[in-house]
């Protein structure tokens, strides 16, 4: 009986011991030159190769899913197994070149000869059931052209919707021995996350995709981290929905697109978008770069699913290459995007405002400079901050605190009704507006504050700013009336708005030329300020609670280290 007992027990620990090791994490490899899918994928030399393996594993908690440095895969990773806090399914690179490549970038099928259609001397066409968005040949991207009678050797081409045919200007019939024809439409995504949680993707290059190059959807706690996301999209960069508590941080989301068109065509649109159902993302120390609506748009159109306390800061914002683009966006009817905060951003040589909208949501301690106005359009479109409800979204509750506002062709801040809804409890404070409305298409040059005449524009306070025009009194368009600063009546008892306390002075930044935009010791902006309940400035400096603070971002000046 004891000898039984004894080999009884002994099989429980072997089976215990067994179903232990078979719950510890493994490693996998994937090789896109070397690896077999036949292998076991569980070390460099045994990698496997391509993504379609990847995704017919199921990986545990704990897993790593490692791709080669120097790779690339025309392929659609999906993620769909979740890990634990302590344990998260990690995406991550092996190797010492160059990060790997997904992407949804495709070779363009039909160049083989025997599709392409002669439409005359050096323009072909091919069907094709959906617009390519961008095209490269040979690896250089062309424009698209306006229209069929327009493409030539700049703009090589163009998509005809009705007959769904894309046009091409080459000499002659493109054939896969001379021209490699790539799109960026391949396929919708280059990477996408659903239902799964506790996911971390870091050291990928994510490129391409009709829809998204990154589209995480239904799954939390996800932490994407020193990636290059959205190269050769064809619409956003990084999408998420239905997802919250994630994070997005030292990447480059980066459209790679280096076309100013000269008309109205969207070829790429936000760099960064969290959409209905996203709450608790922290977006930080990203460049995010060249694309064509927004750089980060915040957006819900369901109060249902509310976009809302987000935290975006430490960003860098530009669009010096493409012919529209914004900074950010905040946007949604009631109660649907709301107690966001975007703070410490440099937002810098972009060409559309930036849409302030939602309710409750906190702008503080940004850089913004160089807006100029779409060059293809005759309206204005560089103001820096819009406050409006356009589209039925909601603008009221928002402050927008010890930002620094230089150089923009249209009025710096505007406050416009289009709807006919209420916009209200808009706080304007210890900003510092310089040199802004310099060339305006809207016959408001020299104006530094808008604030429209429509009704239902009530309780603003504006406040502790620095409204300077070097060249001359900055003015100020309030309700049909264009003013001095000094001349505008300081409160407006029927709307209850309050504007007052605001100087016109030159802030003495230490210097424009190089973006410090630090004060000198001598500003008359420092302690000129109010407290407005924020702890830090744009370095991270403390500004007292009480008393006195610094008009615009920086709490220090020059001469404290």
């Amino acid at each position: 009986m004891s000898t039984f007992i004894l080999h009884f027990g002994s099989l429980i620990i072997f089976v215990l011991l067994q179903f232990s090791c078979a719950q510890q994490p493994s490693t996998y490899y994937i090789d896109a030159v070397s690896g077999k899918d036949g292998n076991s994928g569980n070390t460099p030399q045994e990698a496997w190769q391509s993504i379609a393996r990847v995704n017919r594993a199921i990986f545990r908690p704990g897993d790593k899913i490692l791709f080669k440095t120097g790779c690339k895969w025309r392929e659609t990773l999906t993620i769909s197994h979740s890990g634990t806090s302590q344990n998260p399914i990690i995406y991550d690179a092996y190797g010492a070149e160059q990060k790997p490549v997904i992407t949804a970038v495709d070779l363009l099928v039909g160049t083989d000869g025997n599709y392409w259609m002669s439409h005359n001397d050096s323009i072909w066409y091919l069907q094709k059931t959906a617009d390519p968005k961008r095209l490269w040949l040979n690896g250089k991207e062309y424009p698209r052209s306006l229209d069929i009678k327009h493409i030539n050797q700049h703009f090589r081409w163009y998509y005809e919707e009705n007959t769904q045919r894309l046009y091409l200007f080459n000499w002659n019939k493109p054939e896969n021995s001379t021209m490699k024809i790539e799109i960026a439409t391949g396929r919708d995504m280059a990477v996408v996350a659903r239902n799964a949680d506790y996911i971390t993707i870091r050291n990928i290059a994510l490129e391409g995709g009709s829809l998204f190059s990154l589209h995480i959807n239904y799954c939390d706690y996800v932490v994407i981290e020193n990636c290059e996301v959205g190269k050769y999209s064809g619409k956003y960069g990084f999408f998420a929905s239905h997802s919250s508590q994630g994070i997005l941080r030292d990447c480059q989301v980066d459209s790679w697109h280096r076309i100013k068109y000269t008309y109205d065509y969207a070829a790429v649109e936000d760099g960064i978008k969290l959409y209905n159902g996203c709450s608790g993302w922290e977006i930080y120390r990203n460049e995010v770069k060249d694309w064509g609506h927004s750089c980060i748009q915040i957006q819900s159109k369901d109060r249902q699913n509310p976009t809302s306390n987000n935290r975006i800061y430490s960003n860098i914002l530009s669009a010096k290459n493409v012919a529209y683009c914004r900074g950010f966006e905040l946007a949604g009817p009631e109660e649907s995007c709301q107690n966001n905060e975007i703070f410490r951003n440099i937002i810098a040589y972009t060409s559309v405002r930036n849409q302030l909208g939602g309710d409750h949501n906190l702008i503080h301690h940004n850089i913004f400079h160089n807006l100029s106005n779409v060059t293809y359009r005759n309206d204005g479109t560089a103001q820096v901050a819009s406050f409006s409800n356009h589209e039925e979204n909601a603008c009221h509750d928002i402050s927008f605190y010890h930002n620094v506002l230089v150089n923009s062709d249209e009025p710096a801040i505007r406050i416009v009704n289009h709807i006919g809804g209420n916009i209200y409890n808009i706080f304007i404070k210890n900003n510092i507006v310089y040199n802004c409305g310099r060339n305006s298409r809207e016959d408001l040059t020299g104006v530094g504050l808008f604030i429209g005449k429509e009704g239902n524009i009530r309780q603003i306070s504006i406040q502790y700013n620095d409204f300077f025009l070097p060249d001359g009194k900055m003015r100020i368009y309030y309700r049909g009336m264009l003013k001095k600063l000094s001349e505008l009546i300081e409160m407006d008892l029927k709307n209850e708005n309050n504007i007052s306390k605001n100087i016109e002075a030159d802030p003495l930044f230490i210097s424009i030329e190089n973006q410090n935009f630090k004060l000198m010791p001598e500003s008359p902006c420092i302690s000129l300020g109010i407290p407005v309940g924020i702890e830090n400035d744009f370095l991270g400096n403390p500004i007292p609670s009480e008393g006195p603070a610094n008009i615009g971002a920086f709490q220090s000046f020059e001469n404290d280290h």
